[in-house]
């Protein structure tokens, strides 16, 4: 019998009986029967035994009959006690099935702790290398090793990731003794003093030493390590401060029987210079990590286009209820041009997804008809998917160099943008609650009493969805004709707004959209079949349109081809070779037709007329394309002599005339075949036939 950490669940009733459940995935391996079985007929004949008032609980209650079932984080389990009595003597015992299951845990755990301390010992050392400089390379990746299992060890400890520290720690130690750690103890009592000393603030690397470390030798230390001691404890992320680190180090200096420097020696070496900067990385990232950290300058866009950044964030405004009484916030996305500031492009939804991108980088496009040289964006919810992946070929067809970047420094300009618009914009409208709330700005956040009332407003005034994205264009628009002397000092001598400054800009590296690679990109599409004269055929949206195909080559060549097409506008449709997605060929476009209407007042019989002149005007183009490829046979050639009755007579009889002349040219007169005549008696012996063939010229007259 093969378990799994999920086939036995056991749930205490409400009576105090213990219920033993199976997984269904067992009983199909080891009762040999089908999911259609459980489902069709057993699950269905006891639901029936079920009162309907408790037929929609995860555990069905239990009614003595057979195949008792829950549903258990969506899978489905089974009594044990209410199998059918044949089917519960195929399986071991309740106490067995424990047993198993307990030991299958155990496996699991035993497995996935091993797998745990393998990766440590792989990558995760490397953090602690630092701790053992002045080591040979073998002893500090050593050293590293022992830490990194210590600290998991304690880690785990610290944040209660087991239920008993004993069970845990033997455990740790038979893995040790599989994988291999030198200089880690493998009795787990060794092990469990090491990670208790730790547990007690020591630091790690004063716990991991080598084996001869710590001696009498080893302890007569100078002043040159007492600064590396501080050295250490400044630069550890636990970031202590300055009486716990001069506390923790007069004691190592006393340990070790060093003379102990004074309190102001220890302020005065922490005050330094060169130990901030080289004890930087106590900070982490964040802004004082980031104090030294390197900066490279960067120049803005010098023209609108050069590069368009999307994102999308939630709009810090209170939340709204929407028709479920559930309450939402609004999520707004937008392309924001690097140059001008503007924001060319937006979206308002509940979520961020893939279909908000594609609609506000549609939107950038049709408001300003081009494309720009680059387009930066991250890695978003959807941006692996077939439609993106594919919007992105046909960008960088067309030119456009597409940019994904998960760096909080890839979109900077945008991210400020973001910061700018709540503090400056959106404080103006009264459903705005604040900043982020790791914002340290004492005008961050608004007063919990402030959002309180807000809330109770909300409730009263309908604030809803619309109402949210209404509140949010407004303050959109509001940005972009401000100019940006107004509320930037930075930019104090600019006396336009986004706006302005967007279209006062050239374009030298845009890329131009025409009308199809819009529709190419942001439309949708579908095969269609080319028929009657070149007429289409296609329901969209459940609704029946015709479309004519005027251009002959088109409609010539082509039986099958994709037809894109924007909801906004179906009145002109555009037509791509049935090939290659990304390289296909632009074919042309196609009109709507409408139906005649014949009847009725509002007959209009100049429909009829104006579809025969389009269907009479290409059966003309293809006479004439047909005359153009057969005109070689209008001096007649042989094929049309061997057709007899079937070719033109005009064609038949070009033909035998050309046979004629041909064989004419071939003669030519000699002194052989030169005529002469013929005497009476020559003449006399000559047949009909053979009369006949005698030249002219060469006969006598009788």
């Amino acid at each position: 019998m093969q378990l799994t950490t999920h086939d036995i669940a056991e749930r205490r009733e409400r009576d105090g009986r213990t219920t033993l459940w199976l997984s269904e995935r067992l009983l199909i391996e080891e009762l040999d029967i089908s999911e259609m079985y459980l489902r069709m007929k057993a699950r269905r004949e006891y639901l029936e035994s079920v009162s309907p008032a408790k037929k929609d609980k995860d555990i069905l209650p239990d009614t003595g009959k057979s195949w008792r079932y829950a549903r258990i984080n969506g899978a489905f389990y089974y009594d044990y006690d209410r199998l059918p009595a044949n089917r519960r003597e195929a399986l071991p015992g309740k106490e067995k099935l424990l047993r198993l299951a307990q030991q299958t845990d155990l496996d699991t755990y035993h497995n996935h702790l091993k797998r745990q301390v393998e990766a440590i010992l792989n990558t995760d050392f490397q953090q602690y290398l630092h701790l053992y400089r002045g080591y040979d390379d073998d002893h500090a990746h050593t050293l590293a090793k022992g830490c990194a299992v210590l600290m998991f060890a304690a880690d785990t400890l610290r944040n209660g990731g087991a239920d008993s520290a004993t069970a845990f720690l033997n455990e740790l130690a038979n893995v040790l003794n599989l994988v291999g750690c030198e200089y880690l103890p493998k009795h787990w009592r060794r092990l469990k003093e090491k990670v208790d000393t730790i547990l007690k603030g020591v630091p790690v690397q004063e716990v991991m030493k080598l084996k001869r470390e710590g001696n009498q030798n080893a302890a007569r230390l100078n002043d040159e390590e007492v600064k590396s001691w501080l050295l250490q404890m400044r630069n550890m992320p636990a970031n202590y401060t300055n009486a716990f680190i001069i506390r923790k180090l007069r004691l190592m200096c006393t340990l070790a029987e060093k003379r102990v420097p004074s309190k102001s020696w220890f302020e005065l070496e922490l005050a330094k210079p060169l130990t901030k900067f080289l004890t930087t990385a106590r900070f982490g990232s964040g802004k004082l990590g980031d104090k030294w950290k390197g900066y490279i300058p960067i120049e803005n866009a010098l023209h609108s286009g050069d590069c368009w950044m999307m994102d999308g964030t939630r709009a810090n405004m209170i939340a709204f209820r929407n028709a479920e009484g559930k309450e939402e916030f609004l999520y707004w996305l937008a392309c924001y041009d690097v140059h001008s500031g503007d924001l060319l492009g937006l979206h308002f939804d509940t979520k961020e997804d893939r279909w908000g991108y594609l609609n506000a980088l549609k939107m950038s496009v049709s408001t300003t008809g081009y494309l720009p040289y680059e387009i930066v964006i991250d890695r978003f919810p959807g941006h692996n998917t077939e439609e993106i992946e594919l919007l992105i070929k046909r960008l960088e067809r067309l030119g456009v160099k597409v940019t994904i970047t998960s760096k909080k420094t890839g979109k900077s300009k945008l991210e400020r943008f973001f910061e700018t618009f709540q503090s400056v914009f959106m404080a103006e409208s009264p459903w705005y609650y604040g900043e982020g709330v790791q914002s340290s700005r004492t005008a961050a956040h608004r007063s919990p009493e402030y959002l309180k009332a807000q809330t109770k407003r909300r409730n009263n005034e309908q604030w809803d969805f619309n109402a949210a994205w209404s509140e949010m264009l407004r303050l959109v628009s509001m940005y972009r004709d401000t100019p940006l002397a107004e509320y930037s000092e930075k930019c104090a001598g600019v006396a336009q707004s986004p706006r302005q400054l967007h279209e006062a800009s050239d374009r030298p590296h845009s890329v131009k959209v025409e009308p199809w690679d819009a529709v190419e990109l942001f439309g949708l599409e579908k095969t269609v079949t080319i028929r009657h004269g070149g007429l289409i055929k296609t329901d969209i949206q459940k609704v029946e349109y015709f479309y004519r195909v005027d251009e002959y080559t088109t409609l010539s060549e082509h039986t099958k081809v994709r037809l894109c097409y924007d909801m906004e506008d179906l009145t002109t449709v555009y037509l791509y070779a049935d090939s290659d997605e990304i390289n296909r060929q632009y074919l042309g476009t196609a009109t709507e037709q409408r139906r005649a209407q014949l009847y009725g007042p509002d007959a209009d019989m100049s429909g009829i007329g104006k579809g025969k002149e389009k269907i009479a005007a290409i059966e003309a183009a293809r006479k004439e394309h047909f005359k153009v490829l057969t005109q070689v046979a209008d001096d007649g050639d042989e094929v049309d002599i061997l057709l007899a009755g079937l070719a033109q007579k005009g064609a038949k009889s070009n033909a035998e005339t050309a046979w004629l002349h041909e064989r004419t040219a071939e003669w030519k007169p000699t002194e052989k075949n030169k005529p002469r005549l013929l005497d009476t008696e020559e003449a006399d012996e000559l047949d009909e036939d053979t009369f006949a063939l005698v030249p002219n010229a060469a006969r006598k007259q009788y």
